[in-house]
């Protein structure tokens, strides 16, 4: 999966150091999306909690983004844009 940046806001602004997924992040975010699907009943908004408890660096509202994010890769690819 491609790396995507997204730039941050003002120096200071808190959003900075969650917005930004090195490709250990995304590494681990992917793994612990697949750990926690089968183990939340479906519900992804608690899938994606799980997931944000487990990685110190993110807050909740960053793994949601990168989450979408990710959705919006697999329709790509599946339609072949990519």
């Amino acid at each position: 999966m491609e790396t995507r940046q997204v730039k941050a806001g003002p120096a200071g602004d808190s959003t900075k150091r969650s917005d930004w997924w090195s490709p250990s992040d995304d590494k681990l975010f992917e793994k612990l999306l697949e750990e926690n699907l089968d183990s939340h009943g479906g519900s992804i908004q608690s899938v994606l909690e799980a997931v944000a408890a487990k990685i110190p660096t993110k807050n909740l509202e960053a793994v949601k983004r990168r989450y979408e994010l990710l959705e919006e890769d697999i329709k790509n690819i599946e339609a072949g844009r990519v």
